[in-house]
């Protein structure tokens, strides 16, 4: 779909813009992203740098401080541990 396209046919907006949608939810699979690059850069680049921010967080979530925060947290206020 190119740019001419649009202009002449609006109506092919919401197809474009499904793409789109459809490309991120496909390319970001750690649901964190770099902005609009996410899109133009290739997409070995951007499962690098996915993968580079899933092992980010794997690490963060096995943290024992973490898990200490997290556990004094739901002691202090026990009604969050249901959201």
């Amino acid at each position: 779909m190119n740019r001419n396209s649009l202009r002449n046919n609006p109506e092919l907006l919401e197809q474009f813009f499904q793409w789109i949608c459809e490309e991120r939810k496909r390319r970001l699979f750690t649901h964190t992203t770099m902005g609009v690059v996410d899109l133009l850069d290739s997409p070995a680049k951007v499962k690098k740098r996915q993968t580079t921010t899933a092992k980010r967080i794997a690490r963060l979530a096995n943290d024992p401080h973490r898990k200490e925060l997290e556990e004094k947290i739901t002691k202090t206020f026990p009604e969050l541990a249901e959201i």
